[in-house]
């Protein structure tokens, strides 16, 4: 069913919550909407400070959905889960606006992942970056600083302008950024990795050459490897380098059984 008040999706972020229910942005208006799986139906979430349209959300790890607003740039917000409620989350750095507004074009961002460290590299359509570090209250704001900018390229900083990215199991992330082309970014499309410190280029598939950075799609897959499409029949394979940390891997801790009268 149609979430209750929504007349367009298209454009809009949505989160998977720890719970396996859906939070879906309305792209037209404040509100949000939580669709239940289970039973099919949708219920309302709490509403936003700016409209959803173009948004990308990102789950945290203390129950909380981090967002650098579009319509609102540059400020920010996040949503806590648990009280189904948005605050304010401070701002992106000064000179770091990760929203590009192309008069005609469109009004863009770029991905936002979180890291293994519990950052969360937020990627610009300005070809600018900015680095959210969530805060020990999930209430409070959290800190925003800036990252590293993408190269120049014909006099303009390159952009995740309607782009992909994907977190790599070594723990850096690989991003799609393109070069500006008549408002929109590439073709080509160009790929870098950020460590959590630096930006990395790394040779492009060679279907790049002619795409635009709106029409590239990542999908990591259980080897570690990522799928590289352009919106057409063709696929390539990204194999990065290194491994996942031995830091990262769960701890299982046993747990006693107690048993009750009657052995059960």
């Amino acid at each position: 069913p149609t979430p209750p008040g929504f007349a367009n999706i298209g454009d809009a972020p949505t989160c998977v919550l720890p719970d396996g229910r859906v939070l879906l942005g309305d792209i037209n208006s404040v509100h949000t909407a939580i669709f239940d799986p289970v039973t099919d139906t949708w219920s309302p979430g709490g509403d936003k400070h700016d409209t959803s349209s173009e948004e990308s959300w990102t789950l945290l790890g203390d129950g909380t959905i981090i967002v650098a607003e579009v319509n609102g740039h540059p400020h920010a917000e996040k949503y806590l889960i648990a009280n189904n409620q948005w605050i304010k989350a401070g701002h992106t750095p000064p000179g770091h606006d990760l929203v590009l507004n192309e008069p005609g074009i469109s009004i863009e961002i770029g991905p936002a992942i979180l890291m293994p460290d519990g950052r969360v590299f937020c990627t610009g359509a300005t070809g600018h970056t900015a680095l959210y570090q969530p805060p020990l209250n999930p209430t409070h704001p959290g800190t925003w600083i800036a990252g590293p900018d993408f190269p120049v390229s014909g006099g303009k900083l390159m952009r995740a302008f309607d782009a992909p990215a994907c977190l790599l199991p070594n723990g850096s992330v690989l991003v799609a950024v393109g070069p500006y082309n008549a408002g929109w970014s590439g073709p080509p499309t160009d790929f870098f990795e950020f460590d959590g410190a630096v930006l990395h280029p790394q040779a492009n598939p060679a279907s790049a050459t002619g795409a635009a950075t709106y029409n590239a799609r990542l999908l990591l897959l259980p080897s570690g490897e990522v799928l590289f499409s352009t919106c057409t029949s063709t696929i390539e394979m990204y194999t990065p380098a290194g491994a996942p940390h031995s830091s990262w891997r769960p701890h299982v801790t046993e747990v006693p059984r107690h048993l009750h009268p009657g052995g059960t």
